[in-house]
């Protein structure tokens, strides 16, 4: 008795199913966010500059892979300047960015010059929520000299931020 049951009710299944099934092939998937673009926009933020405190940073995206950045800092009332250029070289996610990074740092103290060559391999996730807002870290090293009127030296250390950690953390907002 059950069985003839069922055999009436898979003829109504189908009518029922079927117009469901036909118009699944008309509907179309919820399309994917559009890709950042980085080309054009200009980044202010905060930035350490060779493992030391946060200090105001500006970065400017020539392209979708390359971008210039200049940190300023005032150690000892003496003005300290970072130039740097980002590369990325991969783009896994849509708000990931894996780059390298490499810097120029330059301080005239009163009666010392230093000045450093930073690079290292980092990353910049832009937040889903506010895609102009970007966290971004990097670790590396640095070949820096030291000199003033007695003595000259050129030494390389690793990178650390001023907590400790060696991963050296920024943060930027985009227009």
């Amino acid at each position: 008795m059950r069985c003839r049951t069922i055999k009436k009710l898979i003829p109504v299944l189908f009518l029922l199913i079927l117009p469901l099934w036909a118009n699944a092939a008309d509907v179309n998937p919820a399309p994917s966010p559009a890709p950042l673009t980085l080309g054009g926009k200009l980044g202010i933020g905060g930035d350490q500059l060779d493992g030391e405190d946060f200090e105001p940073a500006v970065r400017y995206w020539l392209n979708e892979n390359t971008a210039l950045e200049c940190v300023f800092a005032d150690y000892n009332n003496k003005g300290t300047i970072g130039l740097g250029v980002i590369q990325n070289i991969l783009h896994p996610f849509r708000d990931v960015y894996i780059h390298l990074l490499g810097r120029v740092t330059y301080d005239d103290f009163s009666s010392q010059i230093y000045a450093a060559f930073s690079a290292g391999l980092g990353f910049e996730v832009f937040m889903p929520f506010c895609e102009g807002l970007s966290l971004d870290g990097w670790v590396g090293g640095e070949i820096y000299s030291e000199s003033d009127a007695s003595f000259s030296n050129v030494n390389f250390r690793t990178l650390t931020a001023s907590f400790g950690s060696p991963l050296n953390l920024a943060i930027h907002a985009y227009f």
